[in-house]
């Protein structure tokens, strides 16, 4: 026993599972991580704004590993987990589009929120000057 864990030690990936918390095989891990991935691809492929891709991607990651370790407390032993790990994939293109929406309003309004936070912590004086503090 002391042995087989001294050799799981020395891989890393097994290092990140298991602080993730997952306790199944890396290579189902790797497996159903690729295949999240290319569903986020295939599914991104059409949009020409590359955020929208590597927005895709990075959510698609995320909602797979999710998917995983809900897999892996949850005793769905019937369901292979690279199919679980690839469903939570195509969510990934619909968290992109609203990550680059936000992104984009925020773009949109960022002159005037960053007026705002300006304002806020240095009022106008009474001459009408910004700034607010004695000079």
């Amino acid at each position: 026993m002391k042995a087989e864990m001294t050799n799981q030690a020395q891989d890393w990936v097994s290092l990140l599972l298991a602080g993730l918390g997952i306790s199944f095989a890396p290579h189902e891990f790797l497996g159903g991580m690729f295949l999240a991935l290319a569903v986020a691809s295939l599914l991104a492929r059409h949009r020409k704004d590359p955020r929208k891709i590597w927005a895709a991607l990075g959510t698609a990651a995320l909602a797979a590993i999710l998917a995983a370790v809900c897999w892996d407390m949850g005793g769905w032993d019937f369901v292979p987990v690279q199919l679980v790990m690839a469903a939570a994939g195509v969510l990934g293109r619909p968290a992109a589009t609203v990550l680059v929406a936000l992104q984009d309003r925020l773009e949109q309004r960022s002159t005037e929120l960053a007026d705002r936070a300006i304002d806020r912590v240095l009022p106008d004086d009474e001459n009408g000057n910004g700034g607010g503090g004695v000079y």
